[in-house]
């Protein structure tokens, strides 16, 4: 059906409309460009302290993009657009040092982040995550200046929490710095789940902390040992000298003495009859090592060569010699 003249003028007029809207659509965008690139060459031309805030706009907050935009539009005088930025959640609740990164030229910028990357690198290797997240982090930690201490948790935190499944959370429990609270833990007598020291690399804690914590435990539990063990001694220390004598006696070595087991925890911490815990002599430790079935000194050669001598003595006792 051909539509009336009526209908003809009205489809145009919608047409006419919408080529309008259109039309003022684009030229609003052109103008808010125009507008952004006046706010940048505002900025550069007459606030050149603050074009580094012009680098990330997210990373400072609507905040200091207003006050740019505002600045730019009103004229505003440096002291009056520099009182507007402090004023800036990103201003006041940012540490200096960050601002301090943040004003700095690309050049010393990179300088800071390829220090805070070689720092990050004697920690522990990040190898397998992704290379835009190590970015971030290194960039985080040269931003803030984080280092020391500070850094060996962070760096730690962020090895395990991006790094499962991925090698860099085995290689963090690869490190010296897990190497040497494992060796501690056991030279106090205790043992550590994975999962435990990954929890003290990112508690932030250090081997010295970890000894600090075993030694107490020790102590808590053998109050008998508490002068030695204040005298510098370690778990391994008391007891070397009993591990020594059971391997000797037993015919093995002293790596397979597990101290763990009660038998041979009696040797440093026997009960008596009052219900007092003392250490054994070592002349009682080795009678006790001879004489209780626990630790099978019948089985080894020595037993059995005393075992024959005695039959022999007695059956020369009794006149049946050979």
């Amino acid at each position: 059906m051909a539509q009336t003249p009526e209908q003809i003028a009205k489809a145009k007029a919608a047409a006419a409309k919408l080529k309008a809207a259109a039309a003022a659509k684009k030229k609003a965008e052109e103008a808010a460009k125009k507008k952004k690139l006046s706010l940048d060459e505002n900025v550069r031309q007459n606030y050149p302290e603050f074009v580094y805030l012009l680098d990330d706009p997210t990373l400072f907050g609507q905040e200091v993009t207003d006050a740019l935009r505002e600045a730019a539009d009103k004229g505003w005088t440096v002291d009056r657009f520099r009182g507007a930025v402090m004023d800036t959640p990103y201003w006041q609740n940012t540490v200096a040092s960050a601002k301090q990164y943040d004003a700095a030229p690309d050049a010393d910028r990179k300088k800071s982040e390829d220090a805070a990357r070689l720092a990050i690198d004697g920690v522990t290797d990040l190898s397998g995550i992704p290379v835009d997240k190590i970015n971030s982090f290194v960039k985080g930690m040269a931003r803030n200046n984080v280092q020391g201490d500070a850094l060996k948790k962070l760096v730690y935190s962020f090895a395990f929490t991006e790094g499962k499944s991925l090698k860099a959370d085995a290689a963090a429990l690869a490190t010296k710095d897990a190497g040497d609270m494992k060796a501690i833990i056991k030279a106090y007598g205790g043992s550590a789940t994975d999962k435990e020291i990954e929890s003290y690399l990112t508690g932030g804690k250090k081997p010295a902390d970890i000894q600090g914590i075993y030694k107490e435990k020790l102590k808590g539990q053998y109050p008998h040992l508490v002068s030695q063990l204040d005298a510098g001694l370690t778990f391994d220390d008391i007891t070397k000298d009993y591990k020594s004598i059971a391997a000797n006696v037993l015919e093995t070595t002293s790596e397979s003495i597990d101290f763990m087991k009660p038998e041979f925890m009696d040797s440093i911490a026997k009960r008596d009859d009052k219900g007092n815990t003392r250490q054994m002599t070592l002349g009682e430790w080795t009678q006790a090592l001879k004489t209780d079935t626990r630790y099978g000194y019948a089985k080894t050669t020595q037993a059995k060569q005393e075992a024959r001598a005695m039959v022999a003595s007695i059956g020369k006792a009794f006149g049946k010699v050979r």
